[in-house]
């Protein structure tokens, strides 16, 4: 353990540390402003039947986050080592763009779906950053190249989406973009090649930290579909990446860059929204309307507290990734993993769905 924080500790350069405390700085001095316009122009996120919070809420925590982070980005990127980052900002534009089209007044589920699919497209087709091969999964190895495309836009969906879906009580997208960037920005740090990507990690989780202190429990903003959009694509782009790396060895503990271990930092959100576009479809439900049928929905059904609720699903979290990396380790096949990733997330939303009804059902 010593080893590992002397190395975590030589190996962060001025370079991610500067981003950071920029990205935080930035974050920090925008929200007063963000505050003064959300109330100025009556936008707020307002309690409805389906939502947890009982009091209005403004809602452009995301534009802050936003401004943070590609301030910091656009300051620092060595755009040499970096290629066709265009095409990931035009992505990431067009992501913003939606998300603030829905928090301001509100879009078509399909248009936003769309508009997701269009940004995923510019990434993988025009910036070429795509997953080319299974590696020997199910026994596939290199995806032919329209399937190549097809599967990177679907991982992009998936994880957008997750982290859109789970952003439903205070701090808890916050919580999960935090760990997540902080996997992949010291992951990236440590690769065989050099390269820009801990950059855009360390400037997310600059600008995570800092709007985390007004979006803990009790809320003070939201960051809307504008900040969990923004999440969910960034941390796509890098999960996409960071399995084209699959070759490659990270130095801590000698992690590889394994398919297995880029689901594990963001399991909660891809389970979640799988678990939950299934259910709905099976009901006869619209996949895309939004319910309280989520992991954080039941554990406040059983009377936790948003900070609670929070706590709990962050420690779930950092075991799946813990988890995984010990099987990684121990040269656990991706079947094997993935199976006992799924029975011990399954097994904690069983018990929790039993806990809830029990209570309900006793009220």
């Amino acid at each position: 353990m010593k080893e590992f924080l002397e190395h975590i500790l030589s190996s962060v350069t001025y370079v991610s540390v500067i981003s950071f405390f920029t990205a935080a700085v930035i974050s920090y001095l925008s929200f007063k402003p963000l505050l003064f316009i959300a109330k100025k122009f009556d936008l707020y996120d307002i309690p409805n039947s389906r939502k947890l919070h009982i009091h209005k809420v403004p809602i452009l925590g995301g534009v802050g986050i936003f401004f943070a982070w590609i301030i910091t980005v656009l300051i620092f990127l060595n755009y040499n080592a970096f290629p066709h980052f265009q095409f990931f900002l035009a992505g990431v534009l067009i992501i913003v763009s939606l998300g603030i089209k829905d928090d301001v007044s509100g879009l078509d589920p399909m248009k936003k779906f769309s508009g997701q699919i269009v940004a995923a497209l510019i990434v993988s087709v025009l910036g070429d950053y795509r997953i080319t091969s299974f590696y020997g999964i199910l026994g596939i190895g290199e995806l032919p190249y329209i399937v190549s495309i097809l599967f990177t836009v679907f991982v992009f969906l998936i994880i957008i989406n997750g982290f859109n879906l789970i952003d439903g009580i205070d701090g808890l997208a916050v919580s999960m973009g935090i760990i997540a960037f902080l996997f992949y920005g010291i992951w990236f740090y440590n690769s065989d090649t050099p390269n820009q990507y801990f950059l855009i990690a360390f400037a997310m989780i600059g600008a995570l930290v800092s709007f985390l202190r007004i979006n803990i429990s009790p809320a003070k903003m939201f960051m809307g579909d504008t900040g969990s959009m923004l999440l969910g694509f960034v941390a796509a782009f890098l999960a996409t990446v960071y399995i084209e790396h699959h070759a490659q060895v990270c130095p801590i503990f000698k992690i590889p860059s394994n398919p297995i271990l880029a689901m594990a930092a963001i399991f909660l959100p891809i389970y979640d929204t799988t678990r939950s576009f299934f259910v709905r479809i099976i009901k006869g439900k619209n996949p895309f309307k939004p319910d309280k049928n989520h992991v954080h929905h039941l554990l406040i059904r059983l009377g936790c507290s948003h900070l609670q609720a929070t706590g709990i699903l962050v420690i779930f979290s950092i075991s799946i990734i813990a988890m995984t990396l010990i099987m990684t380790k121990y040269k656990f096949g991706f079947l094997i993993t993935f199976t006992i990733m799924m029975i011990y997330t399954i097994t904690l939303n069983t018990i929790l769905y039993s806990l809830v009804k029990r209570k309900e059902n006793n009220a």
